[in-house]
């Protein structure tokens, strides 16, 4: 069986017909047929036509953005800081016009919200307590609050050995009161006797004196 010949594998001089320098695909435009159009570059678009709408709205959003991209850095880095910190202040309103040795919290940058200044009273005044003056003040406070405690168990101590000599010496008031009654009775007791033994002398006394003039008579 007998193969044809294949006419210009290789083309002229050897090259192939997909890599001859005169194929338009590989070559530069102007060796492409006039007959093909040009392609168009798809990346440019037709020129927008402003108008007043796009104004607006393109300006109120990046009015939007700014407001939401301002709080955002207010929030995520206050001050001077690079790390989110625990001041409440910014937490709820974005700002802060403290100091940062004004400030309750001190700025701790340890990325987590605190939550809002805490009042105690202290000394018969109201002391706000809050961040980094929390733990001294939380610490005097409780140190404060046992003292007072220990105080007030000694104090309730007292008063029961006071009640308990209070109510011995009610005791020993009502046993001397009844004792004087006692005496009081007795003595109106012997008054009573007394009279009725001075009414019987002074009716025997008359007596003996009718009977010496009755035996003076005879």
């Amino acid at each position: 069986m007998a193969f044809a010949p294949r006419n210009n594998v290789n083309g002229e001089n050897g090259v192939h017909p997909s890599r001859s320098t005169n194929n338009w695909r590989f070559g530069t435009r102007a060796e492409a047929p006039a007959s093909l159009p040009a392609r168009r570059n798809l990346s440019t678009s037709p020129p927008k036509v402003k108008t007043e709408s796009n104004n607006n709205s393109s300006s109120s959003e990046n009015v939007i953005q700014a407001h939401i991209h301002d709080r955002r850095e207010r929030k995520i880095m206050p001050k001077d800081f690079l790390q989110p910190m625990t001041c409440f202040y910014w937490a709820t309103q974005g700002r802060c016009t403290k100091t940062a040795d004004e400030c309750f919290y001190a700025h701790w940058d340890t990325g987590v919200i605190a939550s809002g200044p805490v009042s105690m009273a202290r000394d018969g005044q109201s002391v706000t307590v809050a961040g980094r003056h929390a733990d001294a003040q939380t610490a005097d406070f409780i140190a404060r609050e046992n003292s007072l405690k220990t105080r007030e168990l000694a104090l309730n101590s007292r008063q029961v050995l006071l009640n308990q000599h209070d109510a011995a010496l009610n005791a020993r008031c009502a046993n001397m009161k009844t004792a004087m009654q006692e005496v009081y009775d007795t003595i109106e007791t012997f008054d009573n006797e007394s009279a009725e033994a001075l009414r019987a002398l002074h009716r025997r006394k008359k007596q003996i004196e009718e009977f010496n003039v009755a035996t003076a008579a005879c």
